[in-house]
């Protein structure tokens, strides 16, 4: 599982440096305007920062999930339904 997170990981850093060429080949072109850069910049890591958190939140969600079910492979039963075959009573 490790191995899944952190080639995800490194796929995103590769995209996020794809768009970072990008930028700079717009910003070498003649008649940008520099002002915008300091923004721009800001706001492309804002973007990324945010959605690598909510990948690895969601990343560990799942492995929390799947911890879970190997402990509890029948699915969420009780251990009376387990033992008894009858769901408890509220």
């Amino acid at each position: 599982m490790e191995t899944e997170i952190q080639m995800r990981e490194r796929n995103s850093m590769k995209a996020f440096n794809v768009l970072k060429s990008h930028i700079v080949k717009v910003i070498i072109t003649y008649g940008y305007d520099s002002r915008f850069d300091q923004a721009f910049e800001y706001f492309v890591r804002v973007r990324f920062h945010n959605f690598k958190e909510k990948l690895i939140q969601n990343l560990n969600q799942l492995e929390m999930l799947l911890k879970e079910e190997e402990l509890h492979p029948t699915g969420g039963e009780t251990e009376e339904v387990r033992t008894t075959g009858c769901w408890a009573s509220p």
